[in-house]
C-alpha cells in the first residue's frame, strides 16, 4: 500500500516540480526533517504523512522556519499556532521556528545537528539565503540531502544541492560573529 501511494504522488497527485521531494523521501526514509518556509502548510503535511509511513516505529522529527505573522501580507502562508495544529498531530517531536532563513537558522542550527532532509522553498531574498547557508553544515551528515526549490520557464522545481555546493555558499559568506560569553 505504501508503494501505491508513493507512486500516486510521485507521478499523478503532486505537482511535477515536486516529484523530486518524494522521490527522496521514498528513498532516504528521513527521520529529522528541515523546511525553511512553510507557505500554507499543505505539502509540509503531505510530505510529513509519506515520511510517518517509513518510519512507524521511531517517529518524525521535524523543524519548520517561516515568517508566520510576519509574512508580507501580499504572500500565502499561515500563524504559527495554524502551523502547528496542522502540524503536530503528524510527528513525533515538533519545533516552529519564527524569522527569516538567517534568522531562524541562526537560532536553532546547533540544536538540529544529525538533519537528514533540508528543504528550502522558493521565494526566500536571495541576501537573506546567502547569509542562512552559514549555517546548513553545522546540522548536516555526511549522508544528509538538501532539496532546493527554484523557479523555472517550467514553473517550480527542486534541485539536490551537493554538500561541495553547499560548502561552497557557506564558505563565502560573511556573517557577523559574535564573541563567546
Amino acid at each position: 500500500m505504501q508503494l501505491l501511494k508513493y507512486f500516486c504522488h510521485q507521478w499523478f497527485r503532486s505537482p511535477r516540480g515536486d516529484r523530486l521531494l518524494y522521490s527522496v523521501i521514498h528513498n532516504k526514509r528521513p527521520r529529522q526533517i528541515v523546511q525553511i518556509g512553510l507557505g500554507d502548510g499543505q505539502r509540509t503535511a503531505t510530505l510529513l504523512r509519506m515520511a510517518a509511513r517509513y518510519r512507524p516505529d521511531d517517529g518524525i522529527a521535524f523543524a519548520g522556519i517561516d515568517l508566520f505573522e510576519d509574512r508580507p501580507s501580499q504572500l500565502a502562508g499561515m500563524s504559527c499556532q495554524q502551523a502547528h495544529r496542522m502540524l503536530r498531530p503528524l510527528v513525533e517531536r515538533l519545533s516552529l521556528v519564527p524569522g527569516d532563513p538567517f534568522r531562524g537558522l541562526a537560532h536553532c542550527a546547533n540544536r538540529l545537528a544529525g538533519t537528514d532532509l533540508v528543504i528550502v522553498s522558493a521565494g526566500h531574498e536571495k541576501a537573506i539565503l546567502r547569509q542562512a547557508w552559514f549555517y546548513l553544515p553545522r546540522m548536516l551528515r555526511q549522508d544528509s540531502i538538501v532539496l532546493v526549490e527554484e523557479r523555472s520557464r517550467q514553473g517550480l522545481a527542486f534541485r539536490h544541492m551537493d554538500i561541495g555546493e553547499l560548502a561552497h555558499l557557506a564558505a563565502d559568506v560573511s556573517v557577523e560573529r559574535r564573541a563567546a560569553a
